[in-house]
């Protein structure tokens, strides 16, 4: 793997590992509040229906996973021009030079963010596979928003 892609998912990492604790520990916490409250008539509001996807959709992890996930795809689309340019460089001008391609490694963000942590950070998986949507848009512009 590229050692920036490599870099932004450490990076990734390490923040994930130092927010996920306070998420957990406020998860534990509604949860109990809402065992304890009692509504008029009877009501209950189960805070897990409210939360389906648990602790993927907490809006710390979404902005942690946005922010690397921007970056991830930023990178991409830098190793994607480096290649076209490449390409499109005259080949005379190379001629007789050992001039080797730019990388062309490119890794989808969520497959970075997500699917590579199942090896060997179960953990943090378990966590990031309950994100069941790519809170990434895309602006009038064209660019990730």
């Amino acid at each position: 793997m590229d050692e920036r892609l490599q870099k932004i998912q450490d990076d990734y990492i390490a923040e994930l590992r130092a927010a996920i604790p306070n998420v957990k520990k406020w998860w534990k916490a509604q949860l109990k509040k809402n065992e304890q409250k009692s509504y008029p008539g009877g009501l209950t509001v189960d805070f897990e229906t409210r939360w389906p996807t648990e602790l993927g959709a907490h809006p710390r992890l979404i902005a942690i996973f946005r922010k690397y996930f921007l970056q991830a795809e930023e990178l991409n689309l830098e190793l994607d021009e480096q290649g076209r340019k490449y390409r499109e460089d005259d080949p005379d001008e190379l001629w007789g030079r050992d001039v080797p391609p730019p990388t062309r490694e490119q890794v989808l963000p969520i497959d970075l963010l997500v699917h590579d942590l199942e090896d060997d950070n179960d953990d943090l998986y378990e966590v990031m596979e309950t994100m069941f949507f790519i809170p990434i848009g895309v602006g009038k512009d064209g660019d990730p928003c």
